[in-house]
């Protein structure tokens, strides 16, 4: 009985002493705001951003539950493309490129998590195209936007991977500015405490990558050869999504086999000779900031320079924009916390996709 009671304190002992950690730690950890801290237990604290992000005062939510009236510029993208984790204060690309473009957007989702793993659905795009919608009032622009590490989740369709339909280079695109839609303001990161119920689940993340070897759950921290590109407090650190590094594994079959999905994907939009497709690559933050790796060896992992080989494939370099901001000194490019583009980051892809769709518009 002695012995029975004596295990029995010390299970409870130990309950106790773990629970008194996980309260420790919930008082001491900032709340998760970036998809990477939330998902693989970095913390908030070194990893949240601290300078002002900015958003807009006035903006629908970019995106729709269904295509039903003509725009001018369709999008069928991923989270890149709804603003990531800071969707609800209002910033996404799409938001930077009406107001300064003029012309009207409509963004629906092709991306699902209700399969195991996450995937594209075959038939979603061809879905569209068939659409009445589409058929009667098609939009001049058709944007594909997809995150360069799912590139190879994106479905096949029928084609034979050369380009066909090419599109009329004069879409009487008339771009202008609408100064009412540029009101913004400054943002700072939320640090109020969620209930404890809440945090919890961060926590016991947090404190498994806080006593593990092999760091958090899913990602990856990089040494970078400087401070100055991120505000937060490991401003000398680069975290990224596992996915970043994953593409190592892509040999030239598959990146052939992705750049054929794309050209079948163009030609079946740009079928009716009036919509211009674009394939529009949101680069990995490993890619971005790649050429200020300590270690360069993780430096060559981005496809979107072979993709663009393709002379007919209408692929803006988002990349080539962004790396040319970071080189400039742009802080918080992308969320130090997170995978997402931050609001200069929105803002500058925004300016790239709008530069590219020039040249498709009469003088």
């Amino acid at each position: 009985m002695d012995k029975f009671k004596f295990y029995s304190l010390g299970l409870v002992f130990l309950v106790v002493t773990e629970l008194l950690i996980a309260i420790i730690f919930s008082l001491y950890l900032d709340p998760p705001m970036g998809d990477i801290t939330r998902l693989s237990g970095y913390s908030e604290n070194d990893f949240g951003w601290n300078a002002a992000q900015k958003v807009f005062d006035k903006q629908a939510k970019p995106l729709q539950d269904v295509y039903d009236h003509y725009v001018d510029v369709f999008v069928v993208g991923d989270s890149f493309s709804f603003g990531g984790v800071l969707q609800m204060m209002n910033y996404p690309w799409q938001s930077y490129f009406t107001a300064n473009s003029g012309l009207t957007v409509s963004t629906l989702s092709h991306y699902t998590t209700k399969t195991n793993p996450p995937s594209y659905d075959r038939t979603y795009i061809p879905n569209i195209v068939n659409s009445e919608t589409f058929k009667k009032s098609p939009p001049k622009v058709f944007i594909l936007e997809v995150v360069e590490r799912q590139l190879n989740m994106l479905p096949k369709i029928s084609g034979d991977c050369r380009v066909h339909n090419e599109i009329n280079t004069s879409l009487n695109l008339v771009l202008k500015k609408i100064p009412e839609m540029n009101r913004t303001n400054n943002i700072f990161r939320d640090r109020q405490r969620p209930p404890f119920t809440k945090r919890f689940p961060y926590v016991v993340k947090y404190i498994e990558t806080f006593y593990s070897n092999s760091g958090g759950t899913g990602a990856f921290v990089f040494d970078l050869i400087t401070d100055k590109l991120f505000s937060s407090k490991s401003s000398d650190k680069l975290l990224v999504y596992g996915g970043d590094v994953e593409k190592k594994n892509w040999d030239d079959n598959l990146v052939e086999n992705i750049k054929c999905r794309l050209i079948n994907f163009q030609n079946l939009v740009q079928a009716n000779g009036k919509t211009l497709f674009i394939t529009m690559i949101a680069p990995d933050k490993l890619t971005i900031y790649s050429r200020y790796l300590k270690d360069s060896s993780f430096a060559k992992y981005s496809p979107i320079a072979r993709f663009s080989s393709e002379p007919s494939l209408h692929l803006p370099r988002l990349d080539l924009a962004l790396q040319s901001a970071l080189d400039e000194g742009v802080v918080d490019l992308y969320l130090p916390n997170d995978t997402h583009w931050a609001s200069r980051g929105q803002e500058i892809a925004a300016q790239a996709l709008q530069k590219y769709l020039t040249e498709f518009s009469e003088d």
